[in-house]
């Protein structure tokens, strides 16, 4: 069975966000789930957004997400 990792309220910390998915490389999960808020606060948004889609991360919007959508 395959292992996942559960992503929530990034807000667009992008370093929080290497941080994670580096200790998500270490640990071979291949299936990332992404609960929403990736954009808001953070001054990175985009490159959050960006950076899980290039990991083919499964998205659901958060409150933080509609609202900026």
């Amino acid at each position: 069975m395959d292992k996942i990792a559960v992503l929530s309220d990034i807000h667009g910390n992008l370093e929080a966000l290497k941080v994670c998915l580096e200790d998500i490389d270490c640990r071979d999960i291949k299936i990332i789930i992404c609960l929403g808020d990736i954009v808001a606060k953070g001054v990175h948004p985009m490159e959050c957004i960006n950076l899980l889609k290039e990991r083919n991360a499964i998205f659901i919007r958060g409150n933080c997400d509609r609202f900026f959508s």
